[in-house]
């Protein structure tokens, strides 16, 4: 049989609810997780029980900042639908605030808000809105030696953050962190492309020569060029402005005497594996 400490976290994680109240029903169910779990949902605390397997790819990036720091939260639903509700948007910027503070964000879960747990708010939340609700990466980054930040959002479905030095000018910064939301770049500059994809991409850059039957004294040369430009593409500093395309980003910068320390960029769903339904079988389904 496994110990209580065991079946209170796989009770956590089924249910949502705070543990201490998990730790008083499996004590009260001496220890049966289903009996557990039956008296939570009795007493209005578990409705949302199997809804936490369902896949929750949708939701909202909540993301701000001052000059000294800037704070990013991911907040999952099952559809575009929830992710509009006001009572979803209240979570997510409640727990935007709540990761401003200096907390353990490992153990956000047991936070509270207004006297309530993070996870007793989530599952009141899933109850309300009837979807799975998933909280992830939330990051709060600090300023170093005089680093300043600006944020973006692109409809709560991309969020930025900008780090940058220099003099202060939140306008192009701001151009900047829109830039890294539309162009998604891989890294600041080439320099900062880890070497494994610059191998890959002259494995593919040779492949291609081969099949163009590229002479001997041109090789090199184009196996660079076409390199450099995959590369190039990738790197913020390289890539034409979005806001001035006739423009390197890189050359803006110099003109305003900033540079770019780091950018953080997060997708709604990124890194979860979306189910994809099938119309026919879920129809055979139901005739079965």
């Amino acid at each position: 049989m496994a110990s209580i400490l065991e079946n209170l976290k796989i009770l956590r994680e089924r249910t949502g609810v705070g543990i201490l109240e998990c730790k008083k029903a499996l004590n009260e169910a001496a220890n049966n997780i289903e009996d557990a779990i039956d008296a939570l949902r009795k007493s209005g605390q578990a409705k949302a029980v199997k809804k936490s397997t369902r896949i929750a790819a949708e939701g909202k990036i909540a993301v701000k900042s001052n000059d000294d720091f800037a704070s990013i939260i991911e907040v999952n639903c099952e559809t575009d639908f929830v992710a509009k509700d006001k009572n979803f948007l209240d979570f997510s910027e409640s727990l935007l605030d709540l990761i401003d503070n200096d907390i353990d964000l490992s153990n956000l879960d047991n936070i509270e808000i207004g006297g309530k747990a993070v996870s007793e708010i989530k599952a009141e939340l899933v109850s309300k809105v009837g979807e799975n609700i998933q909280i992830r990466r939330p990051l709060v980054v600090t300023s170093n030696d005089g680093s300043k930040f600006v944020s973006y959002s692109h409809g709560g479905r991309i969020g930025v953050i900008v780090e940058y030095k220099g003099d202060k000018n939140d306008k192009i910064a701001n151009d900047v962190a829109m830039q890294v939301a539309a162009m998604n770049p891989s890294a600041i500059s080439m320099e900062d492309i880890p070497k494994d994809v610059v191998e890959k991409e002259k494995e593919i850059a040779t492949h291609k020569l081969k099949d163009l039957d590229t002479p001997e004294e041109f090789y090199e040369r184009r196996l660079n060029s076409q390199v450099n430009k995959v590369l190039k593409a990738m790197t913020l500093l390289d890539q034409n402005s979005i806001i001035d395309p006739d423009s390197k980003v890189s050359s803006i910068l110099k003109e305003n005497k900033m540079e770019i320390i780091n950018f953080i960029r997060y997708e709604v769903g990124e890194g979860i594996e979306k189910k994809q339904d099938n119309f026919v079988e879920e129809v055979m389904s139901q005739v079965k």
